[in-house]
């Protein structure tokens, strides 16, 4: 049964999609960048190398989506700001299944460093740049509230998970 009104309506509800599909892609990146703080140890021991090696990945991550961000969001101006964000999160979703099966610290980086920061870096711009045209209407200021709060919890709760899954400090 379909209600009335325009947040029942199939098409008020259609709405909605696009900014779902952007926060759950704002989820993963974030989520993304607080599982390799927190499993360093299990990757030292799964690849046999030192905590800095490790660090290097991570901090290589950084550096290549810092490095590509304003590209990234040129190359959405160029072919148009969907089709940036989709291309994105293919090269992420491949960086992601190459970081799942990395034989290597090597591989680890090519696939969690260069190809998810690429991604990262067509998917974060794009972002941005699609949010307020999917927030159209009256619905805007409950679209953005929606937005600033799935934000700040899912960056909030990420940095508690990675202070909880380090080890305390020792005095």
């Amino acid at each position: 049964m379909v209600t009335s009104g325009p947040a029942g309506s199939v098409d008020g509800m259609k709405r909605w999609w696009p900014l779902v599909a952007l926060a759950a892609a704002q989820f993963v990146m974030v989520l993304d960048q607080s599982v390799m703080n927190v499993s360093i140890s299990q990757l030292v021991a799964d690849f046999h190398t030192t905590v800095t090696v490790i660090q290097a990945v991570i901090t290589l991550y950084c550096l290549v989506m810092a490095m590509l961000m304003l590209t990234g969001g040129k190359v959405g101006d160029i072919i148009g700001r969907r089709r940036a964000f989709v291309v994105g999160l293919v090269i992420y979703g491949c960086g992601s299944a190459l970081t799942a099966v990395a034989p290597t610290v090597a591989v680890l980086a090519i696939g969690w460093s260069v190809l998810e920061g690429i991604g990262a870096a067509l998917v974060l711009p794009a972002l941005a740049a699609l949010r307020p045209p999917n927030s159209p209407g009256g619905w805007c200021s409950s679209a953005r509230w929606s937005w600033c709060c799935s934000s700040s919890s899912w960056s909030g709760s990420s940095r508690t998970h990675r202070a909880a899954g380090r080890p305390p400090a020792s005095t």
